[in-house]
């Protein structure tokens, strides 16, 4: 007598995809790419051109006129360091930005100092 087959525990993925045939593994294949396309074309587009709006306040950084989203500066400082930063400086080691009060105004502006501590870039006085 023949041993039994022992029923197999889960889903037997290698039988399935040889019994299903070139169209249906297509069919699961663009599908899977559609959706990976329509989740990440939110997230990831080519740089271009923006305009924005300074937000000053407690909660300070700009906000994309066109799309109306707001970054805050806790996301947007990493971004200047990593991006603009050596755009401007061929060595920007020890350089920083901070944003400062301007009289009343919390938050203001946008000010960039060297190592030594001397503004480089900014309005008004350190």
């Amino acid at each position: 007598m023949a041993p039994k087959k022992q029923p197999q525990k889960g889903f037997d993925w290698k039988a399935a995809i040889q019994n299903a045939g070139v169209p249906i593994i297509a069919a699961v294949v663009l599908a899977v790419l559609a959706f990976l396309w329509a989740l990440l074309s939110d997230f990831w587009r080519p740089p271009h051109a923006q305009r924005v709006t300074w937000v000053s306040g407690e909660n300070a950084g700009i906000k994309i006129r066109d799309e109306e989203r707001f970054i805050p500066w806790t996301s947007l400082l990493p971004e200047l360091n990593a991006a603009l930063m050596p755009k401007l400086f061929r060595d920007p080691f020890g350089y920083r930005f901070e944003v400062r009060d301007f009289y009343d105004k919390k938050n203001w502006v946008v000010k960039l100092f060297d190592a030594d501590g001397k503004m480089s870039l900014g309005y008004g006085s350190a």
